[in-house]
């Protein structure tokens, strides 16, 4: 009996260390997940010459605030702030983490001494937004449906940015409100920034509306960006400054 006993704690000791040395079988066979980090990083600025054809118009700025709360949601922040003679527009983009669709844009205009302030808030149910403008005392309210959700050129650049994996030939549908364009990345090219040459993904929106200059390196440099950026004129931005 004694040694019936002997043997059953023996057994109880050897069950007791197999199942501390060994995970659940689910545990083994569910990989982990990491979330992927964004090839830039909070505090990010970027400054470009702004130019309509051979004239400087004045200077862009990108700052990525990153990561902050819009109501209960977490999501990615931007400021496009652009300076010229008499002239300033800032941009406050929140947009939403991985897609950076825009969720509310809120921006500031000074035009000549002439202020204004403009919202648009979107609606990701039913790709609704409404515009509401403010210049002194006078408020006015839009709604515009959609059949797609509108996106915004500067936060498509981002989003462009944190894909992994860049091909030529590939191509995405964006809806800017008024313009619908198909973005395609067409090919790699070098492009000349101060004394540096830079390999680039060149991106071009059919209609030709837009192009966009990415440097191939492991950031996704904006290096340039052309288009209606400021909601009148076709303009470029020329990267001068990375920090």
């Amino acid at each position: 009996m004694c040694h019936r006993n002997l043997f059953l704690i023996f057994l109880v000791i050897l069950a007791l260390l197999f199942f501390s040395h060994h995970k659940p079988l689910k545990a083994i066979n569910e990989p982990a997940v990491a979330e992927q980090e964004l090839p830039f990083t909070s505090g990010e600025k970027i400054v470009y010459a702004v130019k309509m054809g051979p004239i400087k118009m004045g200077t862009a700025t990108l700052y990525f605030l990153g990561k902050t709360r819009l109501g209960n949601k977490e999501v990615e922040t931007i400021i496009f702030e652009t300076t010229g003679f008499n002239f300033l527009d800032v941009e406050k983009i929140y947009a939403e983490t991985k897609t950076f669709y825009p969720l509310r844009v809120e921006r500031t205009l000074n035009l000549w001494g002439k202020k204004m302030d403009i919202v648009e808030d979107y609606d990701t149910k039913d790709n609704s937004w409404r515009l509401i403008k403010r210049e002194g005392e006078k408020i006015t309210q839009e709604v515009f449906k959609e059949n797609s959700r509108v996106q915004n050129i500067i936060a498509v650049v981002y989003f462009y940015r944190q894909m992994g994996n860049l091909e030529s030939g590939k191509s995405l549908d964006f809806n800017f409100s008024k313009v619908k364009v198909k973005m395609q990345i067409t090919k790699i090219v070098d492009f000349l920034s101060g004394d540096k040459i830079h390999q680039a993904y060149l991106l071009e929106s059919i209609p030709r509306k837009y192009r966009v200059w990415l440097d191939t390196g492991e950031k996704r440099i904006p290096l340039r960006i052309d288009g209606s950026l400021l909601g009148f004129g076709n303009m470029a931005m020329i990267m001068r400054e990375f920090n």
